[in-house]
C-alpha cells in the first residue's frame, strides 16, 4: 500500500524510516543465515620472527569458514581453531615447535598463531572467510567486484544489496508486515521457499557417487 518514492533514506514518511531500518537488519541477519558465495574473502598472513603471534582479522570478517587454513609455503594445513584448553596446554607443555608445525586460535578478535615464541619466520598462511558486508556502491557490477566499495548497510538510492533480489525482498517484506502486527503466516512461507530455492542455488552441487 507504500507509493513508490525516489529517496527512501531521505523521506520522513515513518514507513519508509522503518523499512530502511529493517533492511539493515535483514541484510545482517541473512549472512548468518548461509555461507552465500558472494560474502567469501580470502585472507592472507605472512609471519616474521619479531612478531608477537597475535594478528589483527580483517575489517570485514564476520567468521572463518572451517577447514580452509593453510600454510602455502610448505603446502601444510594450520590446525585449529584451539581451545582454551588447548592453547594452555601448549604454552604450558612447549610443544609447538617440535610436535605440530602451525595452529591458531580466535581470540580478542585477532588471530593467534602457535609457536610465537618464537614466531616461525616467513609462514604464508591464507584461510577464507565469510565478510560481513552484504552491499556495495553502484560500481559494482557482476562483471566487475574489484571496483565497488563493500559495506555492512545501505545508505543510498544507488547503492546495491548483494543477495539475490527475490530473497531480500521477500525478508524485508515479512520484516515489515512483522513489525506492523498483520498476519505473516504466508509471508513466512514465501520467505522460506525462496530462501530454501537460492541457498540450494548459491553454489553448484557434487556429483554424488552411489
Amino acid at each position: 500500500g507504500l507509493s513508490p518514492i525516489t529517496d527512501v533514506f531521505t523521506d520522513s514518511d515513518p514507513a519508509f524510516v522503518q523499512l530502511v531500518a529493517l533492511l539493515q537488519m535483514c541484510g545482517k541477519r541473512l549472512g548468518e543465515m548461509n555461507e552465500w558465495q558472494i560474502q567469501v574473502r580470502e585472507h592472507s598472513i605472512t609471519t616474521a620472527a619479531a612478531d608477537d603471534g597475535k594478528y589483527d582479522l580483517p575489517e570485514d570478517f564476520n567468521y572463518m569458514i572451517d577447514q580452509t587454513g593453510w600454510e602455502r609455503a610448505n603446502n601444510a594445513p594450520v590446525y585449529g581453531p584451539l581451545s582454551a584448553q588447548d592453547w594452555t596446554y601448549l604454552l604450558g607443555r612447549d610443544l609447538g615447535g617440535s610436535t605440530i608445525f602451525v595452529s591458531f586460535r580466535q581470540d580478542q578478535n585477532q588471530f593467534w598463531v602457535h609457536p610465537n615464541d618464537p614466531v616461525i619466520d616467513a609462514l604464508d598462511i591464507n584461510f577464507e572467510y565469510i565478510s560481513k558486508y552484504w552491499a556495495a556502491d553502484s560500481l559494482w557490477t557482476y562483471n566487475d567486484v574489484s571496483s565497488a566499495t563493500y559495506k555492512d548497510k545501505v545508505t543510498a538510492p544507488t547503492d546495491i544489496v548483494l543477495y539475490p533480489e527475490t530473497l531480500i525482498t521477500r525478508y524485508l517484506k515479512l520484516a515489515f508486515r512483522q513489525a506492523k502486527g498483520f498476519k505473516t503466516a504466508a509471508d513466512l512461507d514465501d520467505f522460506k521457499e525462496v530462501f530454501s530455492s537460492r541457498a540450494g542455488k548459491d553454489v553448484s552441487a557434487p556429483i554424488l557417487n552411489t
